[in-house]
């Protein structure tokens, strides 16, 4: 099995016991989705590590090394406005815990490595609220 980005960071989610406990369900999984859309039948709350938005190559001068490649990704918790913001917040602060200098297995790469910033408030529609956290993967060869 391929082990992209995405999908190493939500095995990371979907094996901390307090993120499983705040979210809701999805077809029996934990509801933690990656790619492009959520499930429309999704309820909240739900986390949803939407594609990469940023990726960059980069070379060492004299070409020795193999090129590294930092890859971003935002990480959204989605919940019903009637949850308090505080506890969103909270959630979000755990997510970016999880992703504060670790170290991640991803298929095809030596060293993965991990930060994470935020989590900043955001409102996603009426009923809806949420935050974001950001990450940024460093992937080398």
């Amino acid at each position: 099995m391929t082990l992209t980005v995405a999908g190493a960071m939500r095995a990371v989610l979907i094996a901390d016991p307090q993120i499983v406990a705040a979210l809701s369900t999805h077809d029996g999984d934990p509801a933690v989705f990656t790619g492009p859309r959520v499930p429309p039948t999704a309820e909240p709350p739900f986390v949803h590590v939407e594609p990469q938005r940023d990726v960059q190559d980069v070379r060492t001068l004299d070409g020795g090394s193999p090129p590294v490649s930092y890859v971003s990704h935002d990480i959204r918790l989605y919940a019903a406005d009637t949850l308090s913001m505080v506890a969103i917040l909270a959630a979000g602060e755990r997510i970016r815990s999880l992703f504060g200098f670790r170290v991640l297995a991803v298929d095809g790469y030596a060293r993965v490595t991990v930060q994470a910033s935020g989590p900043i408030e955001f409102p996603a529609d009426e009923d809806i609220a949420g935050c974001s956290v950001s990450v940024r993967v460093r992937l080398a060869r």
